[in-house]
């Protein structure tokens, strides 16, 4: 029987890091830290490989600048327990698609184009932001929370966003709001997969008075938009933060984004009447 003869190599491994950073505003800049290896004596050194990125203020910079990496990023507007912002970067074209198809954190198929077209892009990407934020563009930076599915951009302002509505023939004559929203350039009515604008609620979903529905997209036109942003100023969270995503019912009632409270297409429901 043959003996078993075992030998063992070390390799001397180098591993460095390069910082790269820019200035984008008078207090924040983007970074990127890229990591490489090297075996010692043979010449050879790995791919760069980026190791962290995202926006931070000068006092992080300077962190970051000492090779301190535990740094606070960023964040227009502060988290808490309940909502956490991660920091994208959303093309000029990407908000345009967000504010006619939908929020990417509600809809696979909005985030899958954007992703497929370079729309949007995380820090964990393979895209260095400090190559691609400037000043110029730091109009790009844009902060995400999957908590109520916010998007805001860098002063905190959220971002339009297209919404489907929905709404049934107890609280609207839905005959008169057709009329209202095919003049609404902001507005497409979605017909159900026969064609029809207005449907019959199944019987499960039924009620006496709630027999007939119809849904629409909005995709908020800025003046529309603004207006909305300024009545939410004063709404907050019971924890105290500012509310940034709204019901269907408020957009529908107490905002009236799609204007059938002005055309008079609300009806009394019953329950309202008690």
């Amino acid at each position: 029987m043959s003996e078993i003869k075992s030998f063992s190599f070390t390799k001397q491994i180098v591993e460095s890091t390069k910082l790269s950073c820019r200035a984008v505003t008078k207090e924040l800049s983007v970074y990127t830290a890229w990591t490489t290896a090297e075996v010692v004596g043979s010449g050879v050194v790995g791919a760069a490989k980026i190791l962290k990125q995202g926006v931070v203020d000068s006092a992080n910079l300077k962190k970051l600048q000492n090779g301190n990496f535990d740094v606070v990023h960023f964040s227009p507007i502060k988290s808490d327990k309940d909502r956490h912002f991660n920091p994208a970067i959303i093309t000029p074209e990407g908000r345009e698609y967000i504010r006619m198809n939908g929020n990417p954190l509600s809809y696979a198929n909005v985030w899958e184009h954007l992703d497929k077209q370079k729309m949007l892009l995380f820090p964990k990407g393979d895209t260095a932001w400090v190559e691609v934020v400037d000043e110029a563009n730091v109009g790009n930076l844009h902060f995400m929370a999957t908590f109520d599915h916010s998007i805001v951009d860098i002063t905190g302002r959220l971002v339009p966003t297209a919404r489907t509505l929905g709404f049934a023939n107890d609280g609207y004559d839905l005959e008169k709001a057709c009329k209202v929203l095919a003049a609404n350039p902001e507005v497409e009515i979605i017909p159900d997969r026969r064609g029809r604008i207005i449907r019959f609620i199944p019987g499960y979903n039924a009620t006496e008075d709630r027999t007939l529905e119809m849904q629409v997209r909005w995709m908020p036109g800025a003046e529309t938009w603004e207006k909305m942003l300024k009545g939410m100023d004063s709404l907050r969270n019971r924890n105290g933060s500012k509310v940034l995503r709204l019901g269907d019912y408020d957009l529908l009632s107490e905002f009236d984004v799609l204007g059938l409270e002005a055309a008079g297409c609300r009806v009394e429901r019953r329950d309202e009447e008690l």
